[in-house]
């Protein structure tokens, strides 16, 4: 049977969080396990900013934000 793991389950699994998780990723085949493009490049993102965690926006993208209305 394959598995598409939903973004939060491959975060708990990569963080090791849930011992659930983790364990029931373990009682699989890697090739029974998948994750969707949505997914995969959310975590990406994920990683791009934890690398950078204090990084200010641009000031091409705090521009844009600023002339949003609420």
């Amino acid at each position: 049977m394959i598995y598409l793991l939903d973004t939060n389950v491959w975060i708990q699994f990569l963080r090791n969080r849930n011992a659930l998780v983790v364990q029931r990723i373990h009682a699989h085949q890697p090739s029974e396990l998948r994750v969707c493009s949505v997914s995969a490049a959310e975590l990406y993102h994920g990683c791009l900013r934890s690398a950078k965690p204090r990084a200010e926006p641009s000031g091409k993208v705090r521009g844009q934000r600023s002339g949003q209305r609420s």
